[in-house]
């Protein structure tokens, strides 16, 4: 599972790094206090639909990789273990590794999770869902440089590996009577590719205003020991916009596409606490998805907010298909959010998605746009 989502028992979490898609900019991270080494352990506690109600354990250290430099910011590494109301084990090591004169840095996470599945089959004309168990790990790191004019650009590489403890086995089950899908057994994906980002924002955790764009490619091939050979292209462009003072309308499209021998488990999602908020993650799949979100945020009172959302997406198995109006899905809401971290711009938020036949509840830390 790519991440999970968390919100702290305790409001010592705000020192924590949030690795969504808001740790581009090195330039936003905090610089570590005078001295080299910090490390804190904090309760957590997060809910979404795939896992229901999570507690455990995130600990955090912070450090200076130089002690000779001292512009040089802070470099974070997280453990978070958390065990959920399904049963599921997840074990996540997000980390962020800033070298000296912060020109290069590196940063992704490893993860393991033995967790239960849904699974509705590929594409969108599905109806029937079913259950798998897996033993997931992954281990996915950037090599990034900073480039003039809010430019960054690195090397990306990816390993996955997918091991089913158990899929649903009757007659009309679609994992195990259908061969022709692609990683119905499991598999072991590793890619690399590159990676380029356009970051103008003014806080990382809860920009007022700035660009964001975000472009990667990925190729997986048995050269590299991959059980599949195929490749993947993402781009992601997201505007933040100041209205008035603390309102904010955040725009963001995502294109996804995937080419060649693809296994359903890396195929583009609609659903999550990100894309398509309302959804279970994973209730529709297939190589290509757009989606489209758009999200008002403003202050209630001190330090409480709230936003407005709305999602508009779909995926296909052509890119041709991804522009034709059929099977396009919706999702509207609202959310709670309570600033943990001033100086940071930090949030914990609730969140409510509603679509057709559809709804979904999220507690969590960090924005999703």
């Amino acid at each position: 599972m790519k991440g999970f989502c968390l919100v702290v028992l305790v409001l010592l979490f705000s020192s924590l790094v949030n690795y969504s898609k808001a740790t581009s900019n090195v330039d936003s991270i905090d610089r570590a206090p005078n001295h080299n080494l910090s490390v804190k352990v904090t309760p957590l506690v997060f809910y979404r639909p795939e896992t229901k109600i999570g507690v455990g354990l995130a600990g955090n250290i912070s450090f200076k990789i130089s002690k000779q430099d001292t512009t040089i910011q802070a470099s974070n590494i997280t453990v978070l273990a958390s065990y959920t109301q399904l049963k599921q084990k997840m074990l996540l090591i997000p980390f962020k590794l800033i070298f000296p004169k912060r020109t290069w840095y590196c940063e992704g996470e490893a993860d393991y999770t033995n967790f239960l599945f849904s699974y509705w089959g590929n594409g969108n004309s599905t109806l029937k869902e079913e259950f798998y168990k897996e033993n997931y790990s992954r281990l996915v790191f950037s090599v990034i440089r900073k480039m003039p004019y809010n430019f960054y650009t690195g090397i990306k590489f990816c390993y996955e590996n997918h091991f089913f403890l158990s899929v649903d086995s009757g007659k009309n089950a679609i994992l195990y009577n259908s061969p022709a899908i692609i990683g119905r057994n499991g598999g072991m994906y590793s890619g690399i590719g590159y990676h380029l980002t356009y970051d103008t924002r003014d806080n990382i955790y809860y920009p007022y205003k700035g660009t964001l764009l975000t472009a990667t490619s990925l190729y997986y091939t048995p050269i590299l020991g991959s059980t599949a050979n195929y490749s993947r292209y993402t781009f992601d462009a997201t505007k933040y916009l100041s209205i008035k003072p603390k309102q904010i309308l955040v725009l963001d499209v995502i294109f996804d596409h995937t080419t060649g021998e693809v296994p359903f488990t890396q195929m583009a999602v609609i659903g999550g606490a990100s894309k398509l908020r309302g959804y279970y993650e994973g209730r529709y799949r297939d190589k290509n998805l757009l989606n489209f979100a758009a999200e008002y945020r403003f202050k209630v009172w001190r330090r409480f907010g709230a936003v407005v959302f709305a999602n508009y997406g779909k995926v296909a198995q052509r890119m041709k298909e991804v522009l034709q109006v059929k099977y396009y899905r919706y999702t509207i809401g609202s959310g709670l959010r309570f600033m943990i971290n001033p100086q940071d711009r930090l949030n914990i938020r609730f969140d409510a998605g509603f679509g057709k036949q559809t709804q979904a509840f999220y507690l969590t830390i960090g924005e999703a746009l």
